[in-house]
């Protein structure tokens, strides 16, 4: 029997691809949030987090 991950992946990981590329054209994480429907906080950490992983 073979465990399959149902889990979603956590809204800032989610949400990261689009708020990195909203940041690099040069917007606001509080302007990135409201477009995104997500807090501040959760922009922050979703462009560092994607930051990270691609070095």
């Amino acid at each position: 029997m073979t465990l399959l991950e149902t889990e979603a992946l956590p809204l800032y990981q989610q949400v990261a691809r689009k708020a990195l590329h909203l940041r690099e054209l040069g917007l606001s994480y509080c302007a990135i949030a409201r477009k995104l429907e997500v807090g501040d906080k959760t922009v922050a950490k979703a462009v560092r987090w994607l930051q990270i992983m691609r070095r």
